[in-house]
């Protein structure tokens, strides 16, 4: 991992489940921690629950309203929305 994660030069938004049943929440630290040491914008969020997606409505909107945020602050195309 700390091979492939040395290629990543992008800021990256990682989110996970916490008892993901097919990605373990153990890769997406380990991600994390190798992009931040090659000096990497990471930020990280761990969601409670089992499934690989969320599937609440609150959590659902949730994600999708952090990933429109992240795209947002990268691109520079305005400030992000509140988390309400």
């Amino acid at each position: 991992m700390r091979r492939s994660a040395g290629r990543i030069k992008a800021p990256t938004l990682i989110m996970t489940n916490l008892q993901d049943f097919r990605v373990p929440p153990s890769q997406a630290f380990k991600l994390s921690h190798a992009l931040k040491d090659n000096g990497v914008e990471v930020k990280l969020f761990g969601y409670p629950g089992r499934s690989h997606f969320p599937g609440d409505p609150v959590r659902t909107l949730d994600v999708y309203r952090r990933w429109i945020d992240w795209i947002r602050t990268q691109i520079g195309t305005g400030t992000a929305t509140s988390m309400r």
